[in-house]
């Protein structure tokens, strides 16, 4: 049975002790604009690569992917500091450093974008 319990308002996830960060709900507008940046940016990267380095870009895709769903999701965070311990305003740049942490990357990944294949699972169970 295909569960419809989406979350209509925005929310937190906890994603490392003492790190939080609101999101807004994963709908597929928001799948759909990720997929079209992240598409957009390997295209550039692959523009920019000499002919040995062409088949990694599956990877890259889905690396951007994950980065640019964290972009148009996040819409605050508690617990995300410079080097100094000043908290960071959210940006996409500041976004993008903390999903370079891959325990992050992983963790958002895991818990905000891979419930969407858990439903999926589901419906077609």
């Amino acid at each position: 049975m295909l569960r419809l319990g989406l979350k209509k308002e925005p929310y937190w996830l906890d994603l490392l002790k003492g790190v939080r960060i609101q999101v807004r709900p994963l709908t597929t507008p928001l799948v759909m604009a990720a997929r079209v940046e992240a598409a957009k940016a390997v295209e550039k990267c692959e523009s920019e690569k000499t002919a040995e380095d062409q088949n990694g870009s599956n990877v890259i895709f889905a690396e951007l992917f994950i980065k640019k769903i964290a972009q148009e999701a996040i819409i605050a965070w508690e617990g995300v500091g410079d080097s100094e311990g000043q908290e960071l305003p959210v940006t996409p740049e500041h976004i993008e450093a903390l999903m370079n942490l891959h325990y992050v990357y992983d963790a958002f990944d895991i818990q905000y974008y891979r419930k969407i294949e858990l439903l999926d699972q589901e419906k077609n169970a």
